[in-house]
């Protein structure tokens, strides 16, 4: 009888696998970044807004040039944060690309090695089938063989034979 079906290749797919959650752990982690860098951004941006709000209502009135001048250092410190915030943002961006078309390549492999384990498998349980349909035809053959054998009676051999014995 066949064996039980083993895949050759199954370390390389286990290793395709470890590959790919790997790859979906550093999307994540990426992902992650990529968030943080946002509400950096937008955190950035509300504070600028509020800086501009104030110096719109501080020009309303009579304000002195020395707080005048702190609130736009405060604005272009502001400006300078949420360039630099967007910047990390786009660099996020490329990292969480990045992760995504490993983790793309990573799925394709890992499902190539299992289509071909399939495929392989079904050659096992086509050839383990022909084998049992052989091993039946055997039987049946030798049954019948048999049943004839037992029919003619003391199994002796029928007229004009060849007996192996020459007289």
């Amino acid at each position: 009888m066949s064996k039980k079906f083993q895949f050759r290749h199954q370390t390389l797919l286990d290793v395709a696998k470890q590959c790919e959650r790997s790859i979906q752990i550093e999307l994540s982690h990426a992902q992650t970044i990529e968030m943080h860098s946002r509400e950096k951004l937008e955190a950035s941006i509300r504070l600028a807004a509020e800086c501009d709000a104030r110096i719109r209502q501080k020009q309303k009135g009579p304000i002195e040039p020395r707080l005048l001048k702190e609130l736009f250092l405060a604005r272009e410190e502001l400006l300078r944060r949420t360039a630099k915030a967007r910047e990390e943002v786009r660099a996020a961006v490329k990292l969480v690309e990045a992760a995504r078309e490993r983790l793309q390549e990573a799925a394709r492999d890992r499902k190539s090695y299992e289509r071909l384990r399939e495929r392989m498998h079904a050659e096992h349980e086509t050839e383990t089938l022909r084998q049992l349909v052989k091993l039946s035809d055997e039987t049946a053959s030798m049954r019948a063989a048999s049943r004839s054998t037992s029919r003619s009676g003391t199994g002796a051999v029928p007229d004009g034979a060849f007996t192996g014995v020459l007289g």
